[in-house]
């Protein structure tokens, strides 16, 4: 068993705060005048450990975000992920074409409660008190881990927008309102600050905890500091 911290050894105030990086999009044009149309994206969901404490401290185990960044120094664009996940920067007017890909593969590290009304992939029974401990808890409810994104204040269609009963896994398996892992923001409405998260049903409390949030910025073009091919990364 893990032996929990001591919170009055843990230092305060010595991590520097963290500047999100900024997703690069591949944009898309239109072929015959070459005008930007859109901008495209593949964001993975995975596992890993993150540095969350202060230095000396172990790394933590998350979920998070992950996608393609540029460094704003050399130009070359790497892949990146974090808890919370990078930054969408995104332009009124045009388009974001989101592809999300489950890779969590292995089972929830936060106890899944199956108690609840909640994605259940494998179609379990309802169990029965007593509720045995945490780890292992309930295996048929721990793996496979579901997943669905939503853009939290944005003005999309309802199949773009993260019903919590539209999720699916890394293995294929899907909920009664999946329809897409590929959704588009139209970014119609007024230039904002908003964020994206996971929206599982029965199951929102724990990824989100585990990690799965980020910032989404819509502006308008004349309120960019790079154009529109460049504005990221700054």
């Amino acid at each position: 068993m893990v032996q929990p911290l001591d919170p009055k050894r843990i230092p305060k105030y010595v991590n520097q705060l963290v500047i999100p990086p900024v997703y690069m999009p591949t944009i898309l044009r239109q072929p015959m005048t070459g005008e930007v149309i859109g901008h495209a994206y593949q964001i993975e969901v995975s596992e890993f450990q993150q540095q969350i404490l202060p230095p000396g401290f172990g790394t933590t185990k998350v979920f998070g975000y992950g996608g393609m960044i540029q460094n704003p120094h050399t130009g070359r664009a790497f892949y990146y992920r974090s808890a919370p996940g990078p930054t969408f920067e995104a332009v009124r007017g045009i388009p974001l074409h989101v592809q999300w890909i489950n890779n969590i593969t292995g089972p929830h590290f936060l106890p899944v409660d199956p108690t609840l009304d909640w994605a259940n992939p494998n179609s379990m029974a309802i169990p029965r008190p007593p509720a045995p401990s945490f780890p292992p808890g309930f295996p048929q409810a721990q793996q496979p881990v579901p997943i669905v994104p939503h853009l939290h204040g944005g003005e999309n269609p309802s199949y773009y927008d993260g019903n919590p009963d539209a999720w699916w896994t890394a293995d294929g398996r899907t909920g009664i309102a999946f329809v897409t892992d590929t959704y588009i923001f139209p970014n119609v409405q007024q230039p904002t600050t908003l964020w994206y998260h996971d929206h599982t049903m029965g199951m929102t409390r724990l990824n989100n905890y585990a990690g799965l949030t980020g910032l989404y910025v819509l502006r308008e073009l004349d309120d960019c500091i790079f154009p529109v091919e460049k504005m990221r990364f700054y």
